[in-house]
């Protein structure tokens, strides 16, 4: 990357404050995941996971249209028309409210029956669940709404902010989570209303501070036609990937829970909270990096576009892997040390997560950069005609061959995510006139490389230390963090990439300017 092209100075600032808040996110997560499974119990723990899962569930949705009104905000401060950013913003948040109220009307009427007759639930924990679910819609609502202000501040990158909103939100929960085990009332229900009064409050924070920074929230909201189309139009082909979402989430959720009953629920939402954790990790690298790709498109640096969609894709892989390994290779002591007991099928979910998040690592880049060019149809109409194949696929299968074993779910949503990989690869390559042998040469050659070590190292060490303890599991992963380190720059990074890293960690941080 060349020093006058890129604001390497603002990504990496970013990128550092983006890191704070998921350290501490991670560890008060981590924290609250133990103390809801303990105070809820396996079987509620499992409801909450099915039924109030409606909010991962429109997250799904909520991030194809924060994507969407981000792409069109961060083209519009690339160009620095305030007018057009204006009617952006404006028609963004018209288009969100509508949304909204259909997502409360469906889900009040066809969702609210759909938790009655279908859904596996104990009849003595039904009426809980309904309750849950009304909680939860609300949660939808204002998380829906949120996004044009989200998108707003990430388009900005003002990640500082951004970040402080995440930490008041984690740290909000943790107030819940401790006056949850306090409440005489039936915590599963006090669980529902409190997670909605969170989403109503980090809402309100959202919207106080875009209107009392930004100028096009606080102007008078001006709304263009064609704006507006334009941006229906990108956010309709976007929701398909939302939809896909839905049905690779919470559609499968669902099946296990018809197929295997609640304790089957709560073992994947274990599993959903460990991938939720390591995605902050790979969330903040995205974070920092995909306003760059779409102003360095806009301006028409299709060089400096290439080297960081490399660059997001390459590192975030890396940094996901090292972290991984030792959760991986010892997943049963993981578990343990982190819930005490854990729901059967638990490690099994964990593992696969794991890998299908290495998968993934590599998808946002890519999205960004075919978003940038504003060309999404043909992207969205091939994705996600793959990625909607986990639902219909594992149903045939528990129906028709096997419903011994739930795993099986996801060892096809495995196949499924590579197979939606080279579907993207070969269609936003030509869109973004990258060369397959360029993104081979610089991505997937040396992080295959990487792994296969990696793997080796991480089996070596299975065999010498099978059972450990805290600190024999803190040796080894600490073995693991050194040369997974060693390995990454020796291996999977270039020499340009290479001297770079050894020039930056010179500089800083002593102060001396990037």
């Amino acid at each position: 990357m060349e020093q006058g092209c890129l604001d390497k100075k603002k990504i990496l600032k970013n990128t550092i404050l983006l890191y704070g808040r998921m350290m501490l996110s991670l560890l008060i997560n981590l924290y609250c995941s133990r103390i809801i499974l303990q105070t809820l119990g396996v079987v509620d723990y499992g409801v909450c996971n099915v039924v109030g899962g409606v909010v991962s569930l429109f997250s799904l949705i909520f991030s194809p249209l924060n994507a969407s009104t981000n792409r069109f905000l961060t083209f519009e401060i690339g160009t620095g028309n305030m007018q057009r950013l204006n009617q952006v913003l404006s028609a963004s948040m018209l288009i969100h409210l509508g949304l909204a109220l259909l997502v409360c009307l469906f889900m009040e009427t066809l969702g609210l029956w759909f938790v009655s007759n279908v859904l596996v639930i104990p009849a003595e924990r039904l009426q809980a669940a309904v309750w849950v679910l009304h909680f939860s819609v609300l949660s939808a609502f204002f998380f829906i709404v949120q996004a044009p202000f989200t998108a707003d501040i990430i388009s900005h990158e003002r990640m500082g902010v951004f970040a402080a909103i995440s930490l008041m939100e984690v740290v909000l929960k943790l107030v819940m989570v401790l006056c949850l085990a306090r409440v005489d009332y039936d915590k599963l229900i006090a669980y529902g209303f409190l997670f909605s009064l969170i989403s109503v409050v980090t809402f309100l924070v959202n919207v106080w501070y875009c209107h009392t920074r930004f100028e096009e929230a606080r102007g008078k909201r001006l709304y263009d036609k064609g704006i507006a189309k334009n941006l229906l139009s990108f956010m309709g082909w976007s929701l398909t990937g939302g939809l896909a979402g839905i049905c690779n989430g919470q559609g499968v959720n669902i099946l296990l829970n018809v197929f295997f009953g609640p304790s089957v629920n709560a073992a994947r939402g274990v599993a959903m909270q460990v991938q939720n954790a390591l995605n902050s990790f790979s969330s903040n690298i995205h974070q920092a990096i995909n306003p760059q790709i779409t102003i360095t498109y806009a301006s028409n640096r299709l060089d400096d576009m290439y080297k960081l969609v490399v660059a997001a894709s390459k590192y975030t892989y890396l940094f996901l892997f090292v972290l991984s390994l030792p959760i991986f290779c010892y997943a049963p002591y993981v578990l343990t040390l982190w819930l005490g007991h854990y729901p059967p099928f638990a490690v099994d979910f964990v593992r696969i997560i794991l890998i299908l998040n290495l998968i993934e690592a590599q998808v946002n880049p890519l999205v960004i950069a075919n978003h940038a060019t504003g060309n999404i149809r043909k992207f969205q109409i091939w994705v996600e005609a793959v990625n909607v194949l986990t639902l219909p696929l594992s149903y045939l299968f528990l129906k028709f061959v096997s419903a011994a074993d739930p795993v099986i779910v996801y060892y096809i949503f495995l196949l499924v995510a590579l197979a939606a990989q080279c579907v993207r690869i070969a269609i936003v390559l030509p869109n973004i006139r990258m060369r397959l042998a360029y993104y081979l040469q610089r991505v997937i050659v040396p992080l295959i490389k990487f792994s296969a070590l990696m793997a080796v190292l991480g089996y070596g060490c299975v065999r010498a230390v099978a059972s450990p303890d805290i600190y024999n599991f803190i040796m080894v992963s600490g073995i693991m963090l050194l040369s997974g380190c060693l390995l990454a720059f020796f291996v999977a990074l270039s020499d340009h990439e290479r001297t770079y890293v050894i020039s930056l960690c010179r500089r800083w941080p002593f102060g001396k300017r990037l």
